[in-house]
This record gives C-alpha cells, sequence and structure tokens, in this order.
C-alpha cells in the first residue's frame, strides 16, 4: 500500500487511508540509543527516552476504526537475540486518547553476556484498529538500538570521525579512552587538543598520545596543513590507530573540504520493506535556521560545536515502485539551503540476499544488474564483519555490457571467512560472520540509483537444510562408523545463538544439553563416554522447533589399528573420520645443502638436508554413505591426527586417491597426505 505520513492529508500516488499522524522521540543527549560497553567494566546507566505519536486516536475514529492498539516487539538484525527486555506496559496497550506517551528506559543490563563485537535491533512500535471487524496495521516505527562489545580493557569512542572544514569552520569532534597502557597515534593534518598528558611528534609529522586509564580529548583539523592535503584530494580518508599492548585497532577519519552544509544532497533506498537507516548533514552555516521537509521524511536536530540533522525516512513500507523527490529546506536569516532528496523505491537488485536468513558462499548465485541507461556502471562496496578485531572491506567497480552486469563474490566471501584452528575439545562462536552491502549505478561520479543491506548473516560452504533458523552443518543424514574409542564430531549452527539436543544410545536418551550463547558449535563425542558396544547405535538429535534432526553413528567392533584423523571441513569447521587400516610412511629426500668454513685455523662442516614425508593409510572398511566423508577430506585445506599428544599436520593428496571395490556394500580407501611438521615449514592455513 501506498501511503503518506504527515499531519495533512497527501497522496502520492493512489492511498488505502490517510495516515494523519508524527510519531518522535526525546532523551536527554538528543541521539538514538548506541551503547559502548567493555567486558568486566561497569554497565551504562540507565537512559529514559520517551516515544510518542500524535493525532492517531481522533483521526482514526474519524476514519472508521476503533479499538486501537500498540504493540511493540524486538526484531534483531545480527544474530545474537534476547538482549532487550521491553516492560509489559510497552508491549501491549491499548489507545484510548490523543496523548500517547511511551516511557522507554534503556540499561543494558543483560548485555554483559553479549560477546565482542556490533549488536543491533529495532523495537518495532505498531498501532493496530478495527474496521468493519477487520484488523489493520495503521502505523509503525522503528526504534533502532545499537551496542558495542570490546574486549576487557580496550575502550574508546567514537569509533568513526568526520572532520570537515568549510569556509565558516574547522569542526572538532570528542574523543573517550579507557585502558592500561594504551597509545594513540595521529597522522598528519589532524590535531590533538585538551589533553593533559604526553604528546610526541613523530618524523612523518604525525603525533603520538600515550597513557593509561581514562582520558578524553578532541581531535581538529590543522588548518595549513590539511588544506596542503586536501587540495591533492578533497575528499580523504586517514585513520587514527589506537594500540593496547595486545591488540590494535584503527578508526576511520574522513576529511571533508565544505561549503554550506555536507553532503548537499541526498540519496535513499527503499527495497522489499527496508531502508538505508538514517544519514547525517552537517551545517556549516551560522546562525539559526528553520526547516522544511518532504512529508516521507524525518529530521532531528542536533546542536552542539558540531551541528547537523539527521534524515531517515519514515516509513519504509509506506511507498509503491518509483521514484520520490523532494528538498529540504534550511531557512536561516540571510539565506535558504535547499538539500535535494531522491528516494528510489524498487524491488532492489537481483542479489538473492535477504535480511532476515543466513547465507551460505558456496550457494550464492553471481549478481546480477540491469540498466536502461547509458555510460553507468556499477559500484560494489562490501564489508565482511567478524568479531571486533577483523573485517574486510572491498570496492569493486563493475562495468554493463549490453545493459547488463554480474559479478560474483563467493570464491572471495570464502577465503575471507576464515576461522581459527579448533584444537580444543570443544568450540563455540557467539556470532556469525555478517555481511555488508552497498551497490550504487554510478554516471558521471554521482550515484542514481542504491540499494544497501546490512547484516546479513553469512557462512562458509553449501546452505543446508534450515529449519527454524538451526542446522546440522556437516554430515546429516549420513551414517558413520566408529570404534568405541572414536570421537564422533557433530556441527550446529543456530541462528538465534541458542539451541537444544540429546544424545540417544539404542533409542534411549543418554545426555541432553541447553546450549547457550552459540551460534555455531563443534560438538565432540567420545564414544567411550557412553560405554558402547559394537552393534550400538549413537544418535546425535538436534531439537529445531517442531523438526528433529539427527546424525547417527555406528559402533563397529576394534581393530588391531585405530587412527582419528580430523579436518577442516567446507564451512571451515572441524570434521573426523576414524580409519582402521594399514598406515606407512615414507621419506623422501629431496635437498641436501652443505657449508663449509675455516676461521682462525678451525675447520667447520654443516649441513641441512630438507625432505618430504607421506603418510599412506587405508580407511578400512567404511559405509558407502561415507563417501561424502572421504570427498570432503580430500577437498580439505589442512588435516591432523594425534600421536603420543603431539599433533601432526598434514595436506590429503586428492590425485592418488585409490578406491577398492568390494561386493558386501562396503568401501575402503587408500589415501595419501604431505606430512608437515611444525619445524618443516608448517604453514597450511590459507
Amino acid at each position: 500500500m501506498n501511503l503518506v505520513l504527515s499531519n495533512t492529508p497527501q497522496y502520492i500516488q493512489t492511498v488505502d487511508f490517510v495516515r494523519m499522524q508524527d510519531w518522535g522521540w526525546t532523551s536527554p543527549v538528543n541521539e538514538l540509543p548506541k551503547f559502548s560497553y567493555t567486558k568486566g567494566d561497569r554497565l551504562p546507566e540507565v537512559i529514559p527516552y520517551q516515544i510518542y505519536v500524535r493525532d492517531i486516536y481522533m483521526n482514526s475514529l474519524l476514519l472508521g476504526y476503533s479499538n486501537l492498539t500498540l504493540k511493540a516487539t524486538v526484531i534483531y538484525e545480527t544474530a545474537t537475540q534476547n538482549w532487550i527486555i521491553l516492560p509489559q506496559e510497552i508491549r501491549e496497550r491499548a489507545i484510548n486518547s490523543s496523548a500517547v506517551i511511551l516511557d522507554l528506559a534503556l540499561q543494558p543490563i543483560v548485555f554483559s553476556d553479549l560477546a565482542t563485537g556490533y549488536h543491533r535491533a529495532y523495537i518495532k512500535f505498531s498501532i493496530f484498529a478495527t474496521k468493519s471487524d477487520v484488523e489493520e496495521e495503521l502505523t509503525t516505527y522503528n526504534f533502532p538500538v545499537e551496542f558495542r562489545v570490546f574486549d576487557e580493557g580496550h575502550f574508546f569512542y567514537p569509533h568513526e570521525f568526520v572532520l570537515i572544514k568549510s569556509p565558516y569552520q574547522i569542526n572538532f569532534q570528542n574523543f573517550f579512552i579507557k585502558g592500561n597502557q594504551w597509545k594513540v597515534i595521529v597522522p598528519k593534518g589532524i590535531r590533538v587538543g585538551n589533553f593533559n598528558g604526553e604528546i610526541i611528534g613523530l618524523e612523518n609529522g604525525g603525533t603520538m598520545i600515550q597513557g593509561s586509564g581514562i582520558a578524553e580529548f578532541f581531535f581538529s583539523l590543522d588548518y595549513d596543513t590539511i588544506m596542503d592535503i586536501l587540495n591533492q584530494s578533497p575528499d580523504l580518508i586517514m585513520g587514527i590507530q589506537v594500540l593496547y599492548t595486545h591488540r590494535e585497532y584503527t578508526i576511520p577519519v574522513r576529511i571533508i573540504l565544505s561549503g554550506d552544509v555536507y553532503p548537499n544532497q541526498l540519496f535513499f533506498s527503499v527495497a522489499n520493506g527496508f531502508t538505508d537507516g538514517e544519514k547525517r548533514v552537517y551545517i556549516n552555516h551560522q546562525g539559526t535556521y528553520s526547516i522544511t521537509r518532504p512529508s516521507w521524511l524525518k529530521i532531528i536536530k542536533v546542536s552542539g560545536s558540531q551541528r547537523s540533522i539527521l534524515v531517515s525516512v519514515i516509513s519504509p513500507d509506506s511507498f509503491g515502485t518509483g521514484v520520490y523527490q523532494g528538498d529540504i529546506k534550511l531557512r536561516f536569516t540571510d539565506k535558504t539551503i535547499s538539500i535535494p532528496v531522491t528516494l528510489n523505491a524498487y524491488d532492489g537488485f537481483n542479489l538473492g540476499l535477504k535480511n532476515d536468513e543466513i547465507v551460505f558462499s558456496k550457494s550464492m548465485v553471481p549478481f546480477e544488474f540491469y540498466t536502461d541507461r547509458t555510460d553507468t556502471h556499477i559500484r560494489l562496496s562490501l564489508l565482511l564483519e567478524g568479531d571486533a578485531t577483523k573485517s574486510f572491506r572491498f570496492e569493486y567497480e563493475i562495468p554493463f555490457f549490453k545493459k547488463k552486469a554480474i559479478y560474483d563474490i563467493s570464491s572471495m566471501l570464502s577465503r575471507m571467512m576464515m576461522f581459527d584452528d579448533f584444537q580444543m575439545a570443544s568450540y563455540q562462536k557467539r556470532s556469525l560472520n555478517f555481511l555488508y552491502l552497498t551497490v550504487q549505478e554510478i554516471k558521471q561520479g554521482l550515484p542514481i540509483r542504491e540499494y544497501r543491506t546490512s547484516g546479513i548473516p553469512i557462512m562458509k560452504g553449501l546452505k543446508p537444510a534450515i529449519f527454524s533458523g538451526q542446522a546440522i552443518l556437516q554430515g546429516k543424514g549420513i551414517l558413520s562408523r566408529f570404534t568405541k574409542y572414536g570421537i564422533g564430531v557433530v556441527n550446529v549452527i543456530s541462528k538465534g545463538g541458542a539451541f537444544s539436543y540429546f544424545i540417544r544410545k539404542n533409542n534411549d536418551i543418554v545426555r541432553e544439553v541447553e546450549q547457550e550463547n552459540a551460534a555455531i558449535a563443534t560438538i565432540y563425542i567420545h564414544f567411550k563416554d557412553f560405554e558402547v558396544q559394537p552393534g550400538d547405535l549413537i544418535e546425535f538429535v538436534l531439537q529445531a522447533g517442531t523438526t528433529t534432526l539427527e546424525k547417527v553413528f555406528s559402533i563397529v567392533p576394534d581393530k588391531g589399528r585405530s587412527t582419528m584423523i580430523f579436518y577442516e571441513n567446507e564451512y571451515g569447521l572441524t570434521s573426523s573420520i576414524e580409519m582402521t587400516g594399514e598406515v606407512r610412511i615414507e621419506r623422501e629426500m629431496s635437498k641436501r645443502n652443505e657449508k663449509n668454513s675455516v676461521q682462525d685455523f678451525l675447520f667447520t662442516r654443516s649441513f641441512n638436508t630438507a625432505y618430504e614425508e607421506k603418510l599412506w593409510i587405508n580407511t578400512g572398511y567404511l559405509f558407502a554413505d561415507q563417501q561424502v566423508e572421504i570427498a570432503e577430506l580430500n577437498a580439505a585445506v589442512h588435516a591432523w591426527f594425534y600421536q603420543e599428544n603431539e599433533r601432526v599436520d598434514m595436506v590429503p593428496v586428492s590425485k592418488k586417491q585409490v578406491k577398492v571395490d568390494t561386493e558386501d556394500f562396503l568401501l575402503d580407501y587408500d589415501l595419501e597426505f604431505i606430512i608437515n611438521r611444525k619445524n618443516h615449514a608448517q604453514d597450511y592455513y590459507f
């Protein structure tokens, strides 16, 4: 439906009914809730907000509505869930007057268990009413909440800077830092002010600040120096480095040479009910001003030393497909400044990405872009975010050929998503990797069409069968065989960050687990813990909503030899297979270097021999189902086994795999590996 948010009836095209109210909110600091928290620190104070909506009651009665009800829910944009608790009076309440004011106090009490990194959500307020015995949603408002958790002792804020030089002023931004033995390295052209400690000049023209504990100061531009730099690069991005004893962070700083306002035009996109969030316009012209705006925009004034306005689309699900244009007018006493705004409402590019589901890199289809214009190209910017210290940012320019552009990022994303080497008895990851994507169609250097999507959970590998946001990532439906001394591995993903499972032995439940705070979990099953005997069946059962997912292990008789092989599967997680056949190791001499020297009548001779060790192993008989596991093992980047408590790393050589046929539905394989010991160039973590 196409609707207009305004106090006055206005129409875009066809309007089912006119919304005649205006959402708003207040807070002591007059900005949206963005918390920063250091693990082990005191939690932030309670911050009160008032959410209000005007004119909804009487205007709705005039339009024939009754039984107005407000409902509030929390929509989580990242995998970790349930970290915002809404009071009952906010979750649902009847509306019987025009003065609808909601008191909302946010304190991140339950945030203390959050993993390091970003966590985003929004509180969705919706007003429903009844007309002709049919309940309708009259209006919605999304109240965003952002929370960032730092490692203990590592805290700084903000996490990015925009420093502007205009004809009227040079702005400055406050900076807060906390921790032990920190250093801040500031590049040439940026000045540090209001700092009481030691400032050290660097040879490259920059400065270094160091200290411990809490400090607060500000950054601004060194006018003479920055003008020389900006003459070469008008839109410059620099970096301020924050160094702790064992961690290093980079704060991006955008340097802008600006006029009265920056930017001087805005672009919004709406697709599938999503928009690209609020945008900030910096006000450099001095003096008081008033604002007029299109009815589909919301504007918040931000006062202080760095004046700005925050601009956002009021309701992204209120637009039909098309282009909407308007002007924000800032009326000063001496002049009026117009800021053109373009909103593109469309179904989005054919990206195959949805904010509400997990994307798997090997199942991604190439992006396709189409245009009816000439002399344009696609600019694709993506950010892959892991934890607080791992992020990868790339930007690509993609040309159109016959009005079509195709680009595949799946293999690149797979390489970027590197997981740690899982040597521990169990592995848990509280959140997934997240993909942030911006696609712009560029003409003469300016974006004329734009689409953004953010916080999409993404993993390596092919997409499994997912039920209620949960899946067994490897081996579902495969019957694997182990001896009673073997170790089975199950990899589970849960978008909600929690799941429950149980283990059955011959249909009897022998273990039940409620797993919390784990979006990804590698679960090791030591079969001897369950006193298994040959012929027993062990089932891992994941409860996914009303559906159960199983992985089954068959216990076979002990063999004279058994080797547990662990390997990294296509998801970057650990898998295992037990091999009970013959093992032999071959050593091939490949190089011998000798060095002879004479000094002070002393003759010395030394030599270094390089060699390569190869492991040949027969799997022993496997079930036919396990052909999938053998194929996955041979495709692994690396594998390993343990010998006398020492880990031996190796690389599969898939070209020399030999399959031995049998007539009894069992298979065995001869496999070859290159052993890669620690003291011989162990480096296969690509």
